[in-house]
């Protein structure tokens, strides 16, 4: 078996108590996994890409709640607008408008469309930040689904590497035992 920085064939021709030495020292001391400061690394990554994901989830619902904000602001200034203009109409027909009441009803007719206008402009622009803060949280997802495979393959990596390492524990047990047997069987 080949050991860190050891060979079978150097332990075969070693004399017993060295042999005796390696192979304990080999079955005692744990050994760390390499790439453990790695695997730290990527999973703080990946919690640093959920907390992205986590505020970008926020910035997205500010956004679409404003959006919903102007668009309910537009639609109340459209039906007060269609109100004011239908009781104005039906004062006209009823001949109780007079023309100073004519001329009030043009003027605020010309600023309500002004307002609606500005409220649709400000809907698009809420709509607008939507479609980027949704764009912008979408990024933050991909990131993190590529951070936590980046994670996973560290952490199948070093499972791996455990198991091999578990293997290599267990048969130096297994010759120590079987160097002890031997040595009490010949001697």
């Amino acid at each position: 078996m080949f050991f860190a920085g050891t060979s079978r064939s150097w332990l075969d021709s070693a004399p017993k108590f060295a042999r005796q030495k390696a192979i304990h020292y080999l079955c005692t001391v744990k050994r760390r996994y390499p790439l453990e400061t790695l695997r730290h690394v990527k999973s703080r990554s990946v919690d640093d890409r959920a907390t992205e994901v986590g505020d970008a989830m926020k910035r997205t619902k500010k956004a679409a709640e404003e959006a919903l904000r102007a668009a309910a602001e537009r639609h109340r200034e459209e039906d007060e607008t269609t109100n004011v203009a239908a009781r104005e109409r039906a004062r006209l027909e009823d001949g109780e408008s007079s023309v100073a009441d004519l001329a009030r009803a043009g003027d605020y007719t010309l600023g309500a469309e002004d307002r609606v206008t500005k409220k649709r402009a400000a809907e698009t622009c809420a709509e607008q930040a939507l479609l980027e803060e949704t764009e912008r949280e979408t990024e933050a997802r991909d990131r993190l689904t590529r951070a936590d495979a980046d994670a996973k393959a560290v952490e199948k990596h070093r499972d791996k590497w455990q198991a091999r390492e578990n293997a290599a524990a267990d048969q130096a047990e297994d010759e120590a035992a079987e160097e002890v047997w031997n040595s009490r069987r010949r001697g």
